[in-house]
């Protein structure tokens, strides 16, 4: 979890980082304990930070900071590990379904641009006879 800077941005490391690794020391490393599950944890920070509320807490002078401290002060409800785990299924599936949503309306979005492009295109390179008005236009 980012300490400075973009404070609450999170990551799950499901493996041993390859050797050598450099990995900025201003991040929390957090575990889960107790059978946690991870994927909650994530979707657990991902909601205070949308929440704002780590933003809240967070020390700013020139920049973000997200102290131990603070982090320790987040409070939140912990269902048991197998309720964490069918969330956490739910919320992947919920995301994987809105990223494809997403891709199809970016993917509509470059077709309109380029079907709009082509329009205005067509439209001011058509050759006209010198001296008349659209009635003159070839066809």
């Amino acid at each position: 979890v980012c300490e400075g800077g973009e404070v609450g941005r999170a990551a799950v490391i499901a493996n041993e980082p390859e050797r050598p690794t450099i990995i900025q020391n201003a991040l929390h490393l957090v575990r889960g304990r107790n059978g946690a599950d991870v994927r909650f944890l994530l979707y657990l920070l991902r909601q205070a930070v949308d929440s704002n509320w780590i933003g809240a807490v967070s020390n700013t002078s020139t920049i973000s900071h997200f102290t131990v401290d603070k982090f320790r002060e987040l409070r939140a409800w912990m269902p048991d590990s197998a309720h964490q785990a069918a969330i956490a299924d739910r919320l992947d599936r919920e995301m994987a379904r809105l990223s494809s949503l997403e891709s199809a309306a970016t993917r509509a979005i470059e077709f309109l641009k380029e079907r709009r492009a082509a329009l205005i295109s067509a439209a001011v390179t058509r050759p006209t006879t010198i001296g008349e008005g659209t009635e003159g236009r070839s066809k």
